[in-house]
């Protein structure tokens, strides 16, 4: 996001492009493993291919198109995350607690960033308009601004309450008892940032002027910031439940094995008791068969059962 906006300086750019490179091998590497299962191979072929692109093409690019090559890139990783999300089968998770961090980690918090950044993105492509053009905004420009300013509040909040309510339902559908102290604050904290960044929003909406508010977004920056940081909490809460399950599955599959195995043992003691008993009845009837044969009538056969 911060590289579509365009803020940075030339240091920081390379740094965050340096960032960006790293990740996109990193997640080419994950890639090698889980593409037979995920069918992720294309996508991330064509999310490296544009990066490559534009890295190549970067000194001949004006600022107006580096934006949108960085919004083209933006829409390929979101389309890597929904995809993720879709061949995972997470979806399919009958444990309330995983699935709803699930959806937060996949589809809100995302959601929210992506909101987030076009506030910031809107904020300052006036800021560089009005820089060009060096005038005030007219009537119908701040009335432009005001609607979509009015657009992304409403969004937004909507999307907070989808938050909330889905981190609700793992809270009270978590029988380890542990995505609460780990998450409760900073999900109520970001809440609270994000909703009081709302409210000046509305104000400034309503406001004569709705282009002063949009002149500084280190507001802004500073949300995006948190939304990271919590999605990263969520992601490891959500990592730590999984790896917990997946040590109670095969807690369960060693218990069941060693059942099956103590169940194998008694069949197999039984069937060779019984094996063993009819052997010796069978020895046993055939030594009186060769007595009766011989003539041997005197001899006394015992059937011990």
């Amino acid at each position: 996001y911060r590289l579509a906006v365009g803020e940075l300086t030339p240091q920081e750019l390379g740094q965050q492009q340096a960032r960006v490179a790293q990740s996109l091998e990193e997640v080419a590497r994950v890639d090698q493993r889980l593409n037979r299962k995920l069918h992720t191979g294309a996508r991330v072929h064509s999310l490296r291919a544009s990066w490559q692109q534009w890295q190549a093409l970067q000194d001949q690019q004006a600022l107006e198109s580096s934006s949108s090559y960085y919004n083209l890139i933006l829409q390929k990783v979101r389309e890597l995350y929904a995809h993720v999300g879709n061949t995972s089968n997470l979806i399919l998770d009958p444990d309330l607690d995983t699935y709803y961090l699930m959806s937060v980690s996949l589809l809100t918090l995302p959601k929210i960033q992506d909101l987030t950044s076009k506030l910031l993105l809107l904020g300052t492509e006036l800021i560089s308009t009005q820089a060009r053009q060096g005038y005030a905004a007219t009537l119908a420009e701040q009335t432009e601004v005001r609607a979509r300013l009015i657009t992304l509040s409403g969004l937004l909040r909507d999307q907070l309450q989808e938050l909330e309510r889905s981190m609700m339902f793992a809270y009270t559908h978590n029988p380890a008892g542990n995505v609460y102290p780990h998450l409760g604050r900073t999900v109520t904290s970001f809440v609270n940032a994000m909703t009081q960044h709302l409210a000046a929003l509305d104000q400034v909406a309503q406001s004569h002027s709705p282009m002063v508010f949009l002149a500084s977004v280190s507001a802004t920056n500073r949300l995006l910031q948190s939304g990271l940081d919590l999605w990263q909490q969520v992601v490891t809460a959500l990592d730590s439940l999984l790896h917990r399950r997946i040590r109670g599955f095969d807690s369960k599959w060693r218990l069941v094995w060693g059942f099956v195995c103590v169940v194998l043992v008694g069949v197999v003691y039984l069937f060779s008791s019984f094996y063993l008993a009819v052997m010796r009845t069978v020895q046993v009837l055939e030594v009186a068969s060769h007595h009766l044969a011989t003539g041997q009538l005197e001899q006394l056969v015992v059937l011990d059962n």
